[in-house]
């Protein structure tokens, strides 16, 4: 999630924040996921205080605001409660609360869950699946491997394109071949991220003959 969308925010106080986080988003629905993952990001900075609000949003019922109290939260690396909150979202009903919690598990590099995570790739939402990749190809590299190939072929796009971005992001070469179809993708945004994913592969080959 790139940050700085709203400098304007990095200028409060704590107060003021969770006035921001606990209010409407003033660019609209649209924005909000952004906007609420900033402000929770911000709000984690400001020491204990910051985290014990984050922490009594985790029972709330708006899905984004959640999903931004774990990102803000799971920055917090060190902290025992951390792993625990992550690994509890992961039975959520909610499709963002439980890609969220995957991402958070991928940020912290804990690798003890992998099994509990690989098994959400059937779950119904494409975006956990995607969450799924990601972290599989950040904890088990070679493990993913045969999963990113398969979900090339998967019916929802966002599947597709995430896999395409991860076997990019794990410098996977000889996916190549398996990427060259998405090229004619029927959706504009796997197209891209098969011809990124396949740009940056074939400029590894000559480096990898040269270092042999």
């Amino acid at each position: 999630l790139p940050m700085g969308t709203y400098p304007e925010l990095e200028r409060l106080g704590l107060a003021n924040l969770i006035a921001k986080f606990t209010s409407p988003c003033p660019e609209g629905a649209e924005y909000a996921a952004g906007y609420y993952l900033e402000i929770a990001q911000l709000i984690n900075g400001c020491g204990a205080k910051g985290a014990a609000f984050l922490e009594k949003q985790l029972s709330g019922d708006d899905s984004m605001r959640v999903r931004a109290a774990i990102f803000g939260l799971s920055a917090r690396v060190r902290s025992p409660k951390t792993v625990p909150m992550l690994i509890r979202f992961l039975c959520d009903k909610r499709e963002a609360v439980v890609a969220e919690a995957i991402d958070g598990l991928r940020r912290v590099r804990y690798d003890k869950a992998d099994g509990r995570v690989l098994a959400l790739y059937s779950h119904p939402s494409p975006f956990v699946i995607g969450a799924v990749l990601r972290y599989a190809s950040a904890i088990r590299h070679e493990r993913a491997k045969p999963l990113l190939l398969r979900s090339l072929k998967h019916p929802e796009f966002v599947v597709r394109e995430n896999a395409c971005d991860e076997l990019d992001a794990i410098n996977f070469i000889e996916a190549i071949p398996h990427l060259k179809p998405l090229l004619k993708d029927p959706n504009k945004n796997v197209r891209e991220a098969a011809r990124t994913a396949t740009r940056n592969l074939t400029a590894l080959r000559p480096r990898r003959r040269s270092a042999q």
